[in-house]
């Protein structure tokens, strides 16, 4: 996944055993945008 992009792995500066994975910004901004959508059409 973070060769597909959707993922970014970074290290832990402090600790050098730990890696932190987050959501690329383009995944976090495509998410976003499908709970947004949800919640409009979950209102009546």
């Amino acid at each position: 996944m973070v060769k597909q992009g959707i993922l970014v792995r970074s290290e832990d500066e402090m600790d050098k055993r730990r890696v932190f994975i987050d959501l690329s910004e383009g995944t976090a901004a495509a998410m976003a945008g499908y709970f947004a959508e949800m919640n409009r059409s979950l209102k009546f």
